[in-house]
């Protein structure tokens, strides 16, 4: 639950829903590698910060 209310709260933030699809695609990736615990929040907001998403 903390996942998607993250996702809600960047997705506020941005704007864009360009986001909540890079997260989700992030989200399968993790659980695509076979990883039990997903990425942290602090994780997740520094890969959207080293990929902008351009509008």
């Amino acid at each position: 639950m903390k996942g998607r209310h993250l996702i809600i709260v960047i997705t506020h933030k941005q704007g864009s829903t360009l986001v909540i699809l890079n997260t989700v695609m992030l989200f399968m990736f993790t659980l695509g590698n076979g990883q039990k615990q997903l990425p942290s929040p602090s994780t997740l907001m520094l890969i959207i910060m080293q990929n902008p998403m351009k509008p």
